[in-house]
């Protein structure tokens, strides 16, 4: 059987495409919606099923987290204004981007087909959306938030 470089290399890009589409088929449901209010994060806890939410808050917005039985954790942050302004996930599955990302469900589509990165890595950014999202050897991390609605002295680096 003859096998070369290139082939090895077409068959890994694939394999990691379907295990990336695979995690997204198998995702449980997040409601946690970028600029919806913060009602949204109890809707996200029970439909994950996941532990009641740990809240702390900042000078200048809340951080509610969940963290469901598998180890899923995702965290919704709400400014001041109680809108959510971002969300970071951790986990053997990768949330429902469409719900978790809601309005900004297009423009990542959008943007992901013209994206920057490797094969295990998805980096968006746009005026009104920044995320990344990283497939793990287990799993799979990632970030999103909106810009325009990050609290004034805010660094996005503080979102994790």
């Amino acid at each position: 059987m003859r096998t070369d470089a290139g082939s090895g290399r077409v068959a890994g890009r694939w394999l990691g495409r379907c295990l990336l589409l695979g995690g997204l088929a198998l995702a449980p449901v997040g409601h946690a919606a970028l600029g919806e209010s913060r009602a949204s994060v109890q809707a996200d806890r029970e439909a994950l099923n996941g532990s009641p939410t740990i809240v702390t808050t900042t000078a200048t917005y809340e951080v509610h987290e969940t963290r469901t039985a598998d180890g899923t954790r995702l965290r919704e942050f709400v400014n001041p204004g109680g809108r959510v302004f971002a969300v970071t996930w951790s986990g053997r599955f990768q949330p429902d981007l469409e719900k978790l990302l809601a309005s900004h469900y297009p423009e990542y589509l959008a943007a992901a087909g013209h994206r920057r990165g490797g094969h295990h890595v998805v980096s968006v950014s746009t005026p009104e959306l920044v995320l990344s999202i990283v497939q793990l050897p287990r799993g799979f991390s990632g970030s999103a938030h909106v810009p325009s609605l990050v609290p004034p002295g805010v660094k996005p680096e503080e979102l994790r």
